[in-house]
C-alpha cells in the first residue's frame, strides 16, 4: 500500500456455461462478493475497466461499502434531470437535454454528484 499501487485479489477462471437464468455478469458479481473480504481494511475504492461499470457490479460493490472508479461504456445515454415547473396534465417532464463531454456551461459541484447518482439509475449503458 505504501508504494501507490493496485493489486488484484482473487483470480479466477470464467466457467464455459453459466448456470440457467444466470449471466456472466451475475457470474462476476458472486466472485466480488466471496472474495471481497481479502479486500484490506483501508481498501475504498474498486477500480474497475467500462465492461464492469453495469448496475448489477456496482451496486454489489456499494453494498459491501466500496466505491466504484470506472469508465462509462461509450454508448452511455446520459441525460439531465429536469428542475423546471411541470405542466398541469400529461406525464411529467423527467429529461432537459443530453449530456455531451466537454459541455461545461451547466455543470457545478451539486449537479455533478446529482449526476453520478442519475448515472447510475438512467444511463442506457447500465440496464
Amino acid at each position: 500500500m505504501g508504494y501507490k499501487t493496485a493489486y488484484h485479489v482473487s483470480t479466477q477462471q470464467t466457467p464455459p456455461h453459466c448456470a440457467a437464468n444466470e449471466t456472466r455478469v451475475d457470474e462476476y458479481v458472486r466472485h466480488f462478493k466471496e472474495d471481497c473480504w481479502a479486500l484490506p481494511k483501508q481498501v475504498r475504492y474498486v477500480v474497475t475497466d467500462a465492461y464492469y461499470t453495469k448496475t448489477l457490479i456496482t451496486e454489489a460493490i456499494l453494498e459491501k461499502g466500496l466505491h466504484q472508479i470506472g469508465k462509462l461504456r461509450h454508448d452511455a445515454n446520459l441525460r439531465y434531470l429536469y428542475q423546471g415547473p411541470q405542466k398541469a396534465k400529461g406525464r411529467p417532464r423527467q429529461y432537459d437535454g443530453k449530456f455531451k463531454l466537454g459541455e461545461t456551461a451547466r455543470l457545478s459541484f451539486g449537479l455533478i454528484k446529482r449526476a453520478l447518482i442519475f448515472i447510475l439509475r438512467w444511463s442506457i449503458a447500465f440496464i
